[in-house]
């Protein structure tokens, strides 16, 4: 898998553009959604949906 370097900016334009589909516009404009949690996220791509980021919190125990 590829790893991208840690964001801390929420000025980065991947957390711009995240943040962006929060609004319901530009989800309808960008044909993009958000998913939030590890069974959330296995379901979507489990029926199809090809995630374009995947962003993983370094603060989280990923074995719960």
């Amino acid at each position: 898998p590829e790893h991208s370097p840690v964001i801390t900016s929420r000025n980065n334009p991947v957390i711009r553009r995240a943040r962006s589909l929060l609004r319901r516009k530009s989800r309808h404009e960008e044909r993009a959604f958000l998913v939030e949690g590890t069974t959330i996220v296995a379901d979507a791509i489990a029926t199809g949906a090809e995630p374009e980021v995947v962003f993983v919190r370094d603060d989280v125990d990923g074995h719960a």
